[in-house]
C-alpha cells in the first residue's frame, strides 16, 4: 500500500467535543486505494466483489446507525437564558429538573447589571430528544433571551 494513503486516511479521522469522526471515510480511502492495487495487479472480480461488498455493507449500516442514534443515543446540550429583573432563574432551573427524560448536569450563573444569565448542561435519556423536550421553556414569564444548542 503506498504511504500517503495512510496518512490520507489519517488526515479524515477528526476528534471533536470527545467525538471521532471521519473513521468510515478513512476506512474508504484505504479499501479505494486496496482496490486500486487489484485492479492494476489484474485482479478483477476479487475487486468487483470487494467493491460490492463495501457498497452493500456501508448502505446497510447506515440505517443500522440511523435506528442507534434514533432509539439509543443520548442527546447532549446546553440551554442559555437571560432572567430579566422580574423573572426567576430558580423557577426555570426546577422546571428543567422536572423534564421527565431530562438530567441537568452542571448549571452555572453569571449577574449582568439587572439581569442574570444561565448556562445549563443537560444529557437526554436514550432517544429523547433535547430541543422538543426543552421547547416549553420559552414560554415562561422573566425570560428575556433563551438558546438551545445541541452537542451531539
Amino acid at each position: 500500500m503506498p504511504p500517503g494513503v495512510g496518512f490520507l486516511g489519517a488526515g479524515a479521522i477528526l476528534k471533536e467535543a470527545g467525538n471521532l469522526r471521519g473513521l468510515t471515510t478513512a476506512a474508504s480511502i484505504w479499501l479505494t486505494a486496496a482496490v486500486g492495487l487489484a485492479v492494476g495487479l489484474g485482479f478483477y472480480w476479487p475487486a468487483v466483489a470487494v467493491t460490492l461488498a463495501a457498497l452493500v455493507t456501508l448502505t446497510v449500516l447506515r440505517f443500522g446507525r440511523a435506528w442507534v442514534r434514533r432509539h439509543l443515543a443520548r442527546d447532549e446540550g446546553e440551554i442559555t437564558f437571560r432572567v430579566g429583573p422580574n423573572g426567576d432563574a430558580g423557577e426555570v432551573l426546577d422546571r428543567l429538573r422536572g423534564i421527565d427524560g431530562v438530567d441537568v448536569r452542571t448549571f452555572e450563573l453569571h449577574d449582568e447589571d439587572d439581569t442574570t444569565l444561565v448556562r445549563v448542561e443537560l444529557r437526554t435519556q436514550p432517544g429523547q430528544d433535547l430541543a422538543a423536550r426543552t421547547s416549553e421553556l420559552r414560554s415562561l414569564a422573566g425570560i428575556d433571551e433563551l438558546r438551545i444548542t445541541s452537542v451531539t
